[in-house]
Parts: structure tokens; C-alpha cells; sequence
């Protein structure tokens, strides 16, 4: 169960860092502040909810739905509350015992809601091929594609995940995820991670024709417990080390991206808002596997 719920990537880059996420359902509550001057903070509540919906011996078929609530105080405008709501499918195909195919689509709304949404869309694909070498090593690479409102983002993804001893273990999921975890007990397990993240919100034509970029480069560590067989509390804490939180015009669109940080051609954008001060964070998640 591990892998097939370890590939629900929503947004790719956006959420590649959440996305390895191998839970039933979850729910997090991430806070930092903006400024050094703490007069404003974002407060960004997420759920998760993952499940199969058919197998087959080769061939199963997965659903995920996620939601989203970011209060960004200090946002002009008057954004202080941006939604997000998407919807994944996810189809897992194993060639052999130790080769996997996994194809990924989806969509979802990103908005504050104050208005008409029709443009507040982002679409998702994506696909790769995991490798199994042995019960400690397996490695995957793919290739994924955002349709933003503003443009277009490609992900080409690789991923290596290795147990290098019952107690220790680390993951890459390059470009945006670089993680090592250990487990001296049962139900201790204790992570030190760095990864990127990106979310964009489609703000409403009555209020502003304008759209919010978040890009985040974070370093932190984590400890997770298992309360129960199934249930876990996770708390994480560490220092986004760049952020990037900007405003643009809903104008300024047709751009292709690499990746959430670098954007090609000609067509540059020119925020009309932006604060770039690195902050702390904190998260509590509470998750059901």
C-alpha cells in the first residue's frame, strides 16, 4: 500500500512534496509568518482523502480528493482567504513483480470564491515507471505537465528510495523532495527533509483580475507517532529558507515553466506585489493509514 499511495500527486511540484503521502485520510494545519516583522502570516489548512476504487491482479484504480484553506493576512486587496478543492485519478498497471507503470489525471479550483471561477482551473497529468532492484532499493523517473491559469509548468521527476538499514531510510524525489527518515522504535519515527513547493490562486473578477503566486524552498525536521495501528500525529518544524509570494495581473499569462522557480522565453512577469522574506514554520498533521 505503500506505493500506491505514495504517488497521489495533485499539482506535481505543487504538492510533489505532500504528495508522497501515504494516508487514507489526513489533515494539516501549517503556520508561518510572512514578514520578519510578524505583522502578517500565512495559516494553510489541507485535507486528503485516498482511496481505491477497483483491483484487479495487474491493474488497480485509485481516487483522491483534496482541499485546501490558506488565510493570508496582509494579502491587498483584501485576499485573506484563498480555496483550493481538486479531484485525482490514478491508475497503477504492474508489467511484472518488480516493474510498475502509474498514470495520473486530474484537476481542481484555486480562488478565493467571491465570484465567477471559471478561469480559477488547473489541470494535471502525469506519468512514470517504478523499478523495484531488490526489497531495499527501488528507483522511478516520469514526466508531468500543470495547466496553470497563467501558463504552462513541466516536471520531469526522478526518485530513488533507499532502506539502508531497518532503522534508516532515504528518499529523493527530485525536483522537489529530498528526505531521510529513522525509526528507532515501532512508533517513533524522526525525518530531516528539504523540498519545494508552488500554489497559485485565481482571485475573482469582481474583486481584482489579478491571480496569487506561493514559492516555497523549505528545510525541516519531523517527528511522527503512532497513536494507534492506524492513526498518527506528525509534527514538523524547520525555516523556509526562499519564498517567494507575489501578485500578479491576470494579463500576464502564457508562460511555460521548468519547475516552479524558472520560467522560460521572453514572456517575463512583473509582480505587482511581492514579498520575498524567508520565515519559520510549524505543522500538525493527523493522519489515518
Amino acid at each position: 500500500m505503500k506505493t500506491r499511495f505514495g504517488w497521489l500527486i495533485a499539482n506535481l511540484v505543487v504538492t510533489l512534496a505532500q504528495a508522497q503521502d501515504r494516508s487514507l485520510v489526513s489533515l494539516a494545519v501549517n503556520h508561518s509568518p510572512v514578514d520578519h516583522a510578524l505583522t502578517h502570516s500565512l495559516t494553510k489548512y489541507t485535507f486528503n482523502l485516498n482511496a481505491p476504487i477497483r483491483r484487479s491482479e495487474h491493474r488497480t484504480w485509485l481516487a483522491g480528493l483534496r482541499t485546501e484553506w490558506l488565510r493570508a493576512g496582509g494579502l491587498p486587496g483584501g485576499a485573506e482567504s484563498l480555496f483550493g478543492l481538486s479531484a485525482q485519478l490514478i491508475h497503477l498497471h504492474s508489467f511484472n513483480e518488480r516493474v510498475q507503470g502509474q498514470f495520473l489525471a486530474g484537476s481542481g479550483l484555486y480562488s478565493d470564491l467571491a465570484g465567477r471561477v471559471g478561469a480559477a482551473w488547473r489541470f494535471t497529468t502525469a506519468f512514470r515507471v517504478r523499478v523495484q532492484r531488490s526489497d531495499r532499493l527501488s528507483y522511478a523517473g516520469g514526466l508531468g505537465y500543470i495547466g496553470q491559469f497563467y501558463g504552462h509548468m513541466l516536471i520531469p521527476t526522478l526518485e530513488i528510495d533507499q532502506k539502508i538499514t531497518e532503522k534508516w531510510q532515504w528518499r529523493a524525489i527530485l525536483p522537489a523532495r529530498l528526505q531521510a527518515t529513522y525509526k528507532p522504535r515501532r512508533r517513533h519515527e524522526f525525518s530531516a527533509s528539504v523540498g519545494g513547493n508552488n500554489d497559485s490562486y485565481r482571485l475573482s473578477e469582481e474583486r481584482l483580475r489579478r491571480y496569487v503566486q506561493i514559492r516555497q524552498v523549505e528545510a525541516g525536521v519531523g517527528w511522527e507517532y503512532r497513536l494507534l495501528a492506524y492513526l498518527s500525529l506528525q509534527v514538523r518544524s524547520g525555516y523556509f529558507v526562499r519564498r517567494r509570494l507575489e501578485i500578479y495581473e491576470a494579463d500576464q499569462k502564457g508562460v511555460v515553466s521548468f519547475g516552479p522557480f524558472i520560467d522560460l522565453g521572453d514572456n517575463k512577469r512583473t509582480a505587482t506585489f511581492s514579498i520575498a522574506d524567508p520565515a519559520p514554520f510549524f505543522q500538525v498533521t493527523v493522519a489515518v493509514k
